[in-house]
């Protein structure tokens, strides 16, 4: 709870009298959105006799995560100038957060809400490219989370405009 908030937050209705299960779960948790490797099996970790050094390697490799060292830059998260039915571009950089999964989610003006596409571009950086279509004019939420919590300035409010004319097809009687 302390590398990522919120992540399994019902940890506390968990019963006592199945450690192996919990530890099954909340190893898999680090796995998936932490990217921390199972160096030791649940089964060992719940063991009093488990040697100390193998757990402090796996203790070892949890990030000193910072999400709010994330920052997000781009014309698709900028106030104004986006448009609907064009796709709207940002860049995540997490060099400064640590080590966690970005998701990002665009909520409309009427309420709905899609999940961005996010490529990780793999650079030394750590930079995700990320991309939507908003499909409705009016104000939207982009919200970007790191490690499950949001990055600085997150929830960003983006007012999405209409396609401007084709000059193309205009006439003048």
């Amino acid at each position: 709870d302390s590398c990522a908030p919120g992540l399994c937050p019902d940890w506390d209705s968990w019963d006592p009298s199945r450690p192996v299960e919990n530890a099954r779960e909340a190893m898999q948790q680090a796995d998936e959105w932490l990217g921390i490797p199972q160096v030791i099996t649940p089964e060992e970790i719940v063991d009093p006799n488990v040697d100390e050094h193998s757990v402090m390697t796996y203790l070892s490799q949890f990030p000193k995560l910072n999400p709010k060292k994330a920052r997000a830059y781009g014309p698709g998260i900028e106030p104004t100038g986006n448009v609907v039915q064009q796709r709207a571009e940002f860049t995540v950089e997490t060099i400064s957060a640590g080590q966690g999964e970005v998701l990002v989610y665009v909520e409309d003006p009427d309420g709905h809400r899609e999940e961005a596409k996010v490529v990780a571009n793999n650079d030394k950086n750590r930079t995700f490219s990320v991309s939507y279509v908003p499909k409705v004019t009016g104000v939207h939420k982009v919200t970007v989370l790191f490690a499950g919590q949001h990055i600085a300035k997150s929830p960003f409010e983006v007012q999405v405009g209409r396609a401007a004319g084709d000059a193309g097809r205009v006439t003048a009687a």
